[in-house]
């Protein structure tokens, strides 16, 4: 009786106290338990979905994406790379790593595989030295690369993600490094591996098998339909992080998460969030007329020193729910800011309430005399498409600018009939001779 009497009140307690129930644990474990995240379209660069994405955070290996995509758009893969005292032992033993020593032979393409299925620092390493001479001039370029991609909130000191106080960055800008990178000849390939065996070389006799451990992209509890690449990240202070690719009817979405305790949060928060993105946003897709604008002027000191014209291209932007195509103003914008030394042209895609869905860059050609960044800049169209409540608005003013034009003319027209009137009265008086 007892034992029926205690089963009888835990069944009770979980009805008067429904967040105990299974299934509102349940839906607590749903929650994104990374502390950072983005989703971004991989094409526009348009944010589909954050938290804290401008946060610094350390990257861990997520960092070799950059590495690698550098190599990728500097290098040839039958390249061969001689590794150096410094990029080999500069990596502790217990850090990963595929056992390189100094002065073995391994192709470029190699060192890719290896750093991004086998994470292997010395392998970034050596790609570094490849690109830059030595360690410490790659990561300048690292940095110049990472600014040029968007990535403004980032500082890299290494090109394999081992952790340094001065070694950080944000979801945003991982997600933009990672969006340029797809844009790089040859990194899809090398970012959406599954497997590679590394032949033999100079001082390994044996070939190396590498294998993703990204879960989202291979048969796995954890296999996300249309999800292609990424890569994995692991410190003991940045904790986990991923960058994972995925593709469903055309669009594709990039999404980073940063700083998740678990091994497995990791898949579950960015399958969700890719869920949420592909099933909320719709596209819309701007034609060639939508987006023509007519030439910008350019002028310096006041003078037109030539003109600044836009190639004809097509857009596909992600309408969030609640916005339709129609609702959707553009506004063009020739520099990034007034203090810009160079033409920039871009088109900005705004809601209703103001809100930038996004803003993409366009291709432009200049027919002037002066060089190209000299002098202002005068950008005729302020904007291209109306929303209903505008158009409502400048409907009404036509219509009162019509019917005051009508009026006038009714006016008018009365007035001139007076004048008529007394005219012909004048003559009929002076015939009567009065």
């Amino acid at each position: 009786m007892k034992l029926k009497r205690l089963i009888l009140t835990v069944l009770a307690a979980l009805l008067v106290f429904p967040a105990l129930s299974p299934l509102a644990l349940a839906e607590e474990s749903r929650e994104i338990q990374s502390e950072a995240y983005i989703v971004i379209d991989a094409k526009t660069g348009q944010v589909l979905a954050e938290r804290n994405s401008r946060v610094r955070e350390y990257p861990a290996s997520i960092t070799k994406i950059l590495t690698a995509a550098m190599a990728l758009e500097n290098g040839n893969l039958d390249d061969v790379v001689t590794m150096t005292d410094e990029a080999v032992w500069s990596v502790g033993r217990d850090t990963t790593h595929i056992a390189l020593t100094p002065g073995e032979e391994v192709p470029v393409r190699s060192l890719l595989y290896a750093t991004m299925l086998a994470s292997a620092n010395d392998a970034a390493n050596g790609l570094a030295t490849y690109v830059g001479g030595d360690l410490q001039n790659f990561v300048r370029l690292m940095n110049q690369k990472a600014e040029e991609a968007g990535a403004a909130d980032s500082n890299f000191v290494n090109s394999n993600g081992l952790h340094d106080l001065n070694h950080y960055t944000t979801a945003y800008d991982m997600a933009m490094i990672t969006k340029w990178a797809l844009t790089v000849d040859g990194f899809s390939e090398v970012f959406g591996a599954e497997s590679y065996t590394m032949p033999p070389t100079n001082k390994q006799p044996e070939p190396r098998l590498f294998g993703t451990y990204h879960m989202m992209i291979v048969e796995s509890a954890f296999t996300y339909d249309g999800a292609w690449g990424g890569k994995l990240g692991w410190t003991p202070e940045a904790l986990h992080t991923m960058v994972t690719v995925a593709e469903r009817d055309g669009v594709e979405l990039i999404c980073v998460v940063l700083k998740c305790k678990n091994q497995y949060d990791k898949f579950r928060d960015t399958a969700a969030l890719f869920d949420q993105c592909f099933a909320e946003y719709q596209r819309a897709v701007f034609s060639i007329d939508e987006l023509t604008a007519p030439p910008m002027t350019l002028t310096e000191n006041g003078k037109q020193v030539g003109t600044l014209s836009i190639f004809p291209q097509e857009v596909e932007i992600a309408l969030p729910p609640g916005v339709t195509k129609e609702d959707v103003v553009l506004n063009y914008r020739l520099k990034d800011s007034p203090d810009s030394t160079e033409w920039k042209p871009s088109v900005g895609f705004r809601d209703l309430a103001g809100n930038e869905l996004c803003r993409v860059d366009l291709g432009f050609a200049i027919d002037s005399a002066a060089s190209a960044g000299a002098g202002e800049a005068v950008v005729v169209p302020a904007q291209r498409r109306i929303g209903w409540p505008m158009r409502i608005l400048i409907g009404l003013g036509v219509f009162a600018a019509a019917l005051f034009v009508f009026r006038s003319y009714n006016i008018a027209k009365r007035r001139r009939r007076r004048i008529e009137q007394r005219e012909r009265r004048r003559r009929e008086m002076g015939r009567r001779g009065i």
